[in-house]
């Protein structure tokens, strides 16, 4: 993570969000042809893995600094953003779009012999939910820098 100051306000870069738009732009430039679905498949998987690092990431660093390390739950995942959302004063995740999201992220984590490959949409859409809630989560702007 960076903090950018500057004469506007302060602007957070966090690297591996960069790093998943960077995954989806990757996918997004291949060539429509059969030798290159491997490679579009590694990088919609390493998109959706990058955007919920960060996500993971962004939810421990908010927890530091708005000094709610006592007091968050520890697990599960959903329990813990929820209950920072709401000492922020903000509104928890839909239950139903954080499971959709969660679930490819499981499926690549946690891979069984009938897993659906995942497409480009699905990963364009888990990258727009994470960084909205790393938005949500984050007391200053948060910016892509490519």
């Amino acid at each position: 993570m960076e903090v950018s100051l500057r004469e506007m306000g302060v602007f957070y870069y966090y690297t591996i969000l960069d790093d998943a738009n960077f995954f989806i732009d990757q996918a997004k430039g291949l060539p429509t042809v059969p030798s290159s679905n491997p490679l579009r498949d590694r990088n919609i998987r390493m998109s959706i893995l990058c955007s919920w690092i960060a996500l993971e990431e962004v939810l421990e660093f908010t927890i530091e600094e708005q000094d709610l390390q006592k007091s968050a739950p520890p697990k599960p995942l959903r329990n813990r953003l929820d209950f920072v959302l709401r000492a922020m004063g903000r509104t928890p995740v839909e239950y139903q779009v954080f499971m959709e999201a969660r679930k490819l992220r499981n499926d690549i984590t946690h891979p069984s012999e009938d897993r659906q490959l995942v497409s480009l949409e699905e990963a364009i859409c888990t990258f727009d939910f994470c960084f909205g809630v790393i938005k949500n989560l984050s007391r200053y702007e948060v910016r892509l820098r490519f």
